[in-house]
């Protein structure tokens, strides 16, 4: 199976040599630290305020928590609140001759669309995906009046809850560490995250719009990459996954090369490479195999490209006789992912190089034949949505 000629000609003699001045070592934390996608949080109403006995005055309402969905919002706010306690104002005590009490703030929490709210006891609660959107999560108390004990006025709704984004984009680029992704991001759209020539540079989602000249568009993630075993949350691979969930369309983006985490680690070919993403994905959540599937052959720019990118098409073809397909007990599910990918001709499969920018054109084309796009300019995103 050969690729086209054009490929052919075009990669078949480029290298791309990199000095020892140009690499940076990768490092063991990442600043993994720095990622907010989860964040727990003690809510609590106001109180009510005091009633007065000898005249039958009632105590102001203790205020209101609420929830708002709010695009461009982020998680990271909440990190500096103290104690991550979110408490609305508490109502005020009965004053003799005041007719009418004034009335306590609400406090309210401001979260992304896509975010998950969840109780202590990690039950859903709310799924707030609609901009403008608003819940209320904590009742304030009554104020004192008849109805209560000594005109006291009652405790506001607490409960610990928590805040869990989940990234709402129509396609999800996921892959091992230092394929391209971010390149590929900057690449088609306006998002520009940070590149590098090492693992890991990517370590908070990202999200761009693709602009089409019909004034339509879509939106393209960028997630942090994945590592061997991250369906069982090695390399924090649960909090990378779980943007996959609401995302329309995977795209797998593969270095043509191969990848190789570390020298102590083993090389894994292309291929390899292709069937591991595809067995964290399943392994994390099995439907997710059921979603339109891509596969982007990045770096066709480096040396041999062409060549181990007709090797990799080969290997799709003959993907039922490796190694690691023979061993898995759920092969089915892979080999049927795969031939979504070899059907017509390969359709699904595009070479490209994000650094040239060559073979970007037909991934934007196929993204806009399969996906529906929203036409609302209103909606675009006009910088870059850093979902952390």
């Amino acid at each position: 199976m050969l690729l086209t000629n054009f490929l052919f000609k075009k990669y078949s003699s480029s290298s791309a040599n990199i000095t020892a001045a140009q690499l940076k070592p990768a490092t063991t934390s990442f600043k993994q630290s720095k990622i907010v996608d989860k964040i727990r949080l003690y809510v609590r109403g106001g109180s009510g305020g005091q009633g007065c006995p000898s005249s039958g005055g009632i105590g102001s309402s203790g205020g209101h928590v609420f929830i708002k969905c709010t695009k461009g919002a982020s998680l990271r706010p909440y990190i500096l609140q103290k104690n991550r306690r979110i408490i609305a104002e508490h109502g005020a005590q009965y004053k003799k001759g005041q007719m009418k009490m004034k009335a306590s703030k609400n406090a309210f929490i401001v979260v992304p669309p896509g975010t998950e709210i969840k109780s202590g006891e990690n039950m859903l609660l709310h799924d707030m995906n609609i901009d403008g959107d608003i819940i209320k999560i904590a009742n304030g108390g009554s104020g004192g009046s008849s109805k209560t004990k000594d005109f006291n006025g009652l405790k506001g709704e607490r409960k610990n809850i928590s805040l869990e984004l989940k990234t709402i984009a129509d396609v999800a680029l996921t892959g091992f560490p230092n394929a391209g992704k971010s390149s590929l991001l900057r690449l088609i759209s306006r998002a520009r995250p940070k590149v590098g020539n090492y693992p890991f540079t990517t370590i908070n989602p990202m999200v761009g719009s693709v602009f089409y000249t019909d004034n339509s568009q879509l939106s393209v993630a960028d997630l942090p990459g994945l590592i061997e075993d991250a369906h069982l949350n090695k390399g924090m691979g649960h909090r990378f996954l779980r943007h996959v969930e609401r995302t329309n369309l995977i795209t797998l983006v593969v270095d043509v090369n191969g990848f190789q985490l570390k020298s102590s680690q083993p090389y894994r070919s292309p291929i390899d490479t292709i069937i591991l993403l595809l067995k964290e994905l399943f392994l994390y959540q099995d439907i997710l195999l059921d979603r339109p599937l891509l596969l982007v052959l990045n770096k066709m720019d480096t040396e041999n490209a062409a060549q181990k990118a007709n090797q990799i098409y080969d290997d799709l073809l003959n993907i039922k006789n490796h190694p690691l397909i023979m061993d898995c007990e759920f092969s089915e599910e892979i080999l049927n992912a795969v031939e979504g990918l070899c059907c017509d001709n390969f359709q699904n499969v595009f070479p490209l190089s994000a650094t040239t920018g060559e073979g970007a054109d037909q991934f934007k084309e196929a993204l806009y034949h399969i996906l529906p796009r929203n036409v609302n300019t209103d909606e675009e995103y006009d910088e870059d949505l850093d979902l952390d």
